[in-house]
């Protein structure tokens, strides 16, 4: 996009923030990093932020869920026991 038309659309956008007309949060997911670094509707720089971004969306794709069984699935374990053990002995 040329330079003018890049600076215009800039200021557009700053304006309709501005004036609430489009909410932030509309702008901070539909828009490229860059831009709304050069509008300033982010603190971050672009390239930091596309970073943290893929740190975060590698963190929540790889991370293992890890579960208490002995805590959280109980009656399992305790048709374990009834299974295995004769029930006079209870």
């Amino acid at each position: 996009m040329p330079g003018d038309h890049r600076s215009r659309l800039i200021k557009l956008a700053k304006w309709l923030s501005e004036s609430s007309l489009v909410p932030l949060r509309l702008f901070q997911e539909r828009c490229e990093e860059e831009f709304l670094w050069e509008a300033e509707m982010i603190k971050i720089k672009a390239q930091d932020l596309k970073g943290k971004e893929v740190r975060v969306n590698t963190r929540l794709l790889y991370q293992q869920t890890k579960f208490n069984l002995l805590r959280e699935e109980s009656e399992g374990y305790a048709k374990l026991v009834c299974y295995t053990l004769p029930f006079e002995s209870f």
